[in-house]
């Protein structure tokens, strides 16, 4: 099962057809529900691992389930989307719902944000709705990671954990202007994605994305002041290793753990400076994380970079 969860995630590229603009007597449009019917059927994994092999060779595939397949009614629908599908629809277009939404049907969790895509352009959705009925982000990457940036860290993450290969032209995008976009995204949104990066067992694959890409020290920027790069590569590249090795023993990795041990070089850049304590508050105020973590965690986090910091070879 995990593995065709995995699968999935991989595939489902939210091509999911649910035929919005039929809705029967018996499927009325209402609130969000908590029941969900069980996703992955024997016919639905079958049709999954018949995509496997396009997804090794392509890096994606579509995968399209019917309804009368993945027996996802309209009542897990706020009325609200079905409404905007249903008019895009009606005026001739292409409208489906996509993102967090379709993962969370998938995995039999109740949904309370819907997105939807379609073919009508901003002057046509503007035209059926409204310039402020309605939240609009242009389709492509350049628009997307503008109107996004989260999608960036996102983007690297799935990459590392899957596999991903990128579309020709967000690969350009993301090699030309990868480092801008990140640093648009907000501490509070970056520190849990680093966490999932390095603390659910693929924080190698992690670790040589973010240098693949060139932005290692954008998403740690407390480690742009260590003078000994190849030093702190090295180093990196051996706590990503010492954190998959405890993952894979079934240890659950702590935020202050892959910060603490991560951080560490800058931390010993700044005590050239400072004294210990000076030189981990500056640290943690470069990367920022003091707005994530609450006193509790922070003082913890603290107080095991003190204690990396005393260990003779730490570094």
């Amino acid at each position: 099962m995990k593995r065709r969860n995995r699968i999935l995630c991989m595939i489902l590229t939210a091509v999911m057809a649910f035929g919005l603009c039929s809705v029967s007597a018996g499927e009325t449009a209402g609130e969000p529900q908590t029941s969900q019917p069980a996703f992955f059927t024997p016919e639905v994994n079958r049709m999954i691992d018949e995509n496997y092999q396009l997804v090794l060779e392509n890096g994606w595939a579509e995968l399209r389930i019917p309804k009368s397949v993945h027996g996802i009614g309209f009542e897990v629908f706020s009325a609200n989307a079905l409404d905007a599908a249903e008019k895009l629809i009606d005026a001739g277009y292409e409208a489906y719902c996509v993102g967090g939404t379709i993962r969370d049907l998938v995995m039999g969790s109740p949904s309370a944000d819907f997105d939807i895509t379609t073919t009508a352009s901003n002057e046509e959705i503007a035209a059926l709705f409204g310039d402020v009925a309605f939240h609009s982000i242009p389709s492509g990457a350049e628009f997307a990671f503008v109107h996004y940036p989260d999608a960036v860290i996102r983007a690297l993450r799935f990459k590392a954990r899957y596999g991903f290969r990128f579309s020709d032209r967000v690969e350009k995008e993301l090699r030309k202007n990868c480092a801008k976009y990140l640093k648009f995204i907000t501490p509070l949104i970056m520190t849990p994605q680093l966490a999932r990066m390095f603390n659910l067992g693929f924080a190698q694959k992690s670790l040589e994305v973010l240098y693949d890409y060139g932005v290692f020290t954008t998403v740690f920027p407390a480690l742009a002041d260590v003078e000994d790069t190849e030093a702190l590569k090295a180093y990196e590249q051996e706590v990503a290793e010492e954190l998959d090795r405890l993952y894979a023993e079934g240890e659950k990795i702590l935020n202050k753990t892959f910060l603490s041990r991560i951080l560490l070089p800058a931390v010993e850049e700044a005590e050239k400076t400072m004294t210990p304590e000076e030189a981990v508050l500056y640290t943690l105020g470069r990367q920022a994380v003091v707005f994530r973590f609450a006193g509790g965690i922070l003082r913890e986090t603290i107080e095991m970079m003190l204690n990396l910091t005393e260990e003779p070879d730490a570094a």
